[in-house]
């Protein structure tokens, strides 16, 4: 074995997970040939993998060491340094890797997502140029992270597309199993990695819980368990089986669900974290529909239909999705009206909030927000004296950064305040504290719109292209406050100050959102849920009879 074989079988036993036998090879070889940059990167992910990263991340920085013009090194030491939180020193590994090799679109991906992550953009002409080249590499980018980089169904579907061809080949060893022709009820499996105190089941638990009985048959199925909370058992009491995958591989995924020959399989999962997109590939069910959890098509030819609604999915937007559309009357987003009310417990002196001044806040995650927001939400401030910006900063502090940002817009740093993750129950009641929530654009707030109207705040949004930048402008036209989605940067902007400088129509806005809480079709539970069945039954139907997938809506015969 020469010095190169030694280090493929040890990559190739790697993908194996057989980690003592990768240590084993390197080792031998280390001590055969000397060092190597490669062999150094091999036992590092190695160790990385059993959460030895310590010595994980000395071992590449040995291999970067060795090869310190070599853009893969930078790019793997940033992946580990991301990987435990250390995004700032992160963003610097793929700079740099970036700068020895612009053709990489991981790096210019997680380079892209890492600025915006430390608010290191330093303008919408740079950023641009970097989407721009993400876009012409011509690899394999995840869908869910170029979709909050810009707002297009074109790009979206193109990056969806290759990833769908990415997926790892799975062949299943048993057939997908008919319906038993004895069986009277439909039995619909949901797959989700997100069964515990998370957005998904915060929206989705009223759902299951409201689910007919007499007609379906609700499996759940975990990708990853964990540990019980509240919200995991609300839906595990509300399922007729629960059944956990954790640990299971792809092809023993796809066997174990076939076995219960369901005859709708819902995907809450898509592109994101956790997920197994590749067993949907495999087809799991007779039918197989995308929901909630990925805003946007999975360009995957197995996945039948995606649920959306006539705002977020106009018709002349379904040139840009690959499933059929089952179409919602009012929302595509699910509420659970039985959620906690959010109660005015805490005050503005509490979060280091003026207590006069008119707050504007950002709860979205900051990944969501470009220079474009940014240098809106500037320019209100400007506009609304005495105005300050709650910014939401996930678990990091991020004020030298705002600082900077902010006195280059010609705002005084401390008009800028950064708050931290707090449990739901906390996060409903301190949002209460706000005047205006502003959204962003590309990525719109999801579950965050919805807290905002339970809640009882006025969101300002700005409505899109992409399903991901419509989605709050569905949430507030279902909650009667239409008037609160823009067509224009200028229009949002102007809104944004109208609000600010008008107490009264704040007021107004407010009552209505509070009076009509539970009124309105956004909070309406079950007939969402009965809107929702109603759906899966239609496509159901169309497959017992033979016939494709269609667009399907509720008055459709």
């Amino acid at each position: 074995m020469n010095q190169l074989s030694y280090i493929s079988a040890a990559h190739s036993v790697l993908c194996t997970n057989q980690l003592d036998q990768v240590e084993r090879i390197i080792h031998a070889g280390l001590k055969t040939y000397g060092p190597n940059a490669g062999a150094y990167a091999v036992l590092s992910e190695a160790y990385f993998r059993v959460g030895r990263y310590d010595e994980a991340i000395a071992l590449q920085l040995k291999a970067l060491k060795l090869r310190p013009q070599d853009a893969a090194q930078h790019a793997l030491l940033g992946a580990k340094l991301q990987s435990i939180g250390q995004e700032e020193a992160a963003q610097m590994c793929y700079a740099q890797s970036y700068a020895l090799d612009q053709s990489r679109s991981n790096t210019i991906m997680w380079l892209l997502r890492l600025n915006r992550w430390t608010l290191n953009w330093e303008s919408e002409a740079q950023e641009a140029e970097l989407i721009e080249q993400l876009a012409s590499r011509g690899g394999v980018v995840e869908p869910l992270i170029a979709m909050t980089l810009c707002d297009d169904p074109n790009l979206q579907q193109a990056m969806s597309q290759k990833f769908a061809c990415s997926l790892p080949n799975i062949i299943p060893q048993t057939d997908l199993l008919p319906r038993p022709a004895d069986r009277r009820k439909i039995r619909i499996g949901y797959v989700s990695s997100d069964f515990t105190c998370h957005a998904t089941l915060h929206l989705f638990n009223g759902v299951l819980e409201s689910h007919d009985h007499d007609l379906f048959e609700i499996f759940l199925y975990d990708l990853k368990a964990y540990e019980p909370s509240p919200q995991r058992q609300r839906a595990i009491n509300a399922a007729d089986a629960y059944i956990d995958l954790t640990g299971l591989t792809g092809a023993e995924t796809v066997d174990r669900i076939r076995a219960d020959a369901l005859d709708i399989v819902v995907d809450l999962k898509g592109y994101t974290k956790y997920a197994k997109p590749e067993i949907f590939a495999a087809r799991v069910g007779q039918v197989q529909v995308s929901y909630l959890g990925f805003p946007g098509t999975l360009a995957m030819e197995t996945m039948d239909y995606i649920l959306a609604d006539p705002v977020i999915l106009p018709p002349e937007a379904e040139v840009n999705y690959s499933e059929k559309i089952l179409r919602m009357p009012q929302c595509y987003q699910p509420n659970d009206n039985k959620r906690a009310m959010p109660k005015l417990c805490e005050t503005r002196k509490e979060y280091g909030l003026p207590q006069e001044a008119v707050v504007f806040a950002s709860f979205n995650h900051q990944h969501k927000v470009s220079p474009v927001e940014f240098e809106c939400w500037m320019t209100i401030l400007r506009r609304v004296p005495g105005s300050v910006l709650w910014f939401y900063c996930g678990k990091g502090d991020l004020s030298p950064r705002l600082a900077k940002l902010a006195e280059a817009h010609g705002v005084s740093a401390d008009r800028i305040i950064q708050f931290k993750q707090v449990p739901q129950e906390q996060h409903l009641a301190r949002m209460k504290l706000a005047d205006v929530c502003l959204d962003c654009f590309a990525y719109n707030a999801h579950t965050t719109a919805s807290d905002a109207v339970w809640a009882g705040v006025p969101m300002v949004t700005l409505e899109g292209k992409q399903f991901a930048a419509r989605a709050a402008a569905s949430i507030l036209t279902a909650a009667g406050v239409a008037e609160l989605v823009t067509k224009t940067r200028e229009a949002y902007c102007d809104l944004a100050v109208d609000l600010g400088v008008s107490p009264q129509t704040r007021h107004m806005i407010r009552k209505h959102l509070e009076a009509n809480r539970l009124t309105t079709a956004l909070f309406n539970t079950e007939q969402y849920t009965r809107d929702f069945e109603a759906l899966l039954s239609k496509a159901h139907a169309r497959q017992v009879e033979g016939k494709k997938p269609k667009n399907l809506s509720i008055d459709d015969v």
